[in-house]
């Protein structure tokens, strides 16, 4: 999982290729997920030679990208249109079905769905009113004839609404977006405002919210002030049985 990279005017190329070949080298990823503000610049040629290498992250069943923020206000089209040509699978209220590998699990034939929700900025009144590629989060079109015997994994940037979301079969729901507060005490007034500021949170009896902190370690280039230095890289391995014959979801961390 890698969110709010922020490539453009803080974070260029160099970065970027630390980054996935870290990923490519150090972990086995069946799928990778880049969940919303990758980038916070207009995509010009400058930005998207900096995105570039994101075309080389190697997992097995794809890429998987969903928009944030900072992309619906630099041009969400663009963006789209950016990692499509790195080949990474665009997901915006919609989901695809991920195979469950036989060498994490002995049940064989078992999938679960990816899903992945627009970003909740397109909801904001006025804020993109005459943009007509902005889309607002929906989760029916995102679950659309899902079968509902498959484990969900749901994609939201930002990390609201997620009761709401396990009450309607999200085992897992992985965001972003907070930066892990980033400057303390900007953590508490987070609190209000969002499910979770960093790390893993039980949402419900069954389900689980992780937030992760920036994929970039922004010590170096923002000012942070007493937060934990975020990973730049997470890895997140799911062993999802079907709900037809197990009704609970591993997360290991």
């Amino acid at each position: 999982m890698i969110a709010d990279l922020h490539v453009g005017s803080l974070v260029g190329r160099t970065e970027v290729e630390r980054i996935v070949n870290r990923l490519n080298q150090e972990f086995d990823a069946d799928a990778i997920v880049l969940v919303g503000d990758i980038g916070d610049q207009e995509v010009g040629s400058v930005t998207k030679t900096k995105l570039q290498p994101l075309g080389d992250l190697v997992a097995r069943d794809g890429v998987f990208w969903t928009s944030g923020n900072h992309e619906n206000m630099r041009g969400v089209q663009d963006y789209r249109d950016a990692m499509s040509a790195l080949n990474v699978t665009v997901l915006e209220n919609a989901r695809k079905s991920v195979p469950i590998s036989e060498r994490r699990t002995n049940v064989c034939n078992v999938t679960f769905d990816l899903a992945a929700l627009a970003d909740h900025s397109g909801s904001e009144q006025n804020m993109f009113d005459d943009d007509d590629d902005v889309l607002k989060p929906d989760l029916d079109a995102a679950l659309l004839d899902r079968n509902e015997s498959h484990a969900l994994v749901l994609l939201n940037h930002q990390p609201i609404h997620s009761r709401k979301y396990a009450e309607r079969g999200a085992g897992l729901i992985l965001s972003g977006h907070t930066h892990g507060g980033q400057i303390w005490p900007q953590h508490m007034f987070l609190l209000y405002s969002y499910d979770g500021v960093a790390g893993l949170f039980s949402i419900g009896s069954d389900s689980f919210l992780y937030v992760v902190y920036s994929s970039v370690d922004f010590e170096n280039i923002t000012f942070s002030c007493f937060h934990q230095n975020g990973q730049f890289l997470y890895h997140l391995h799911h062993s999802f049985l079907s709900q037809e014959t197990h009704t609970r979801t591993q997360v290991c961390l």
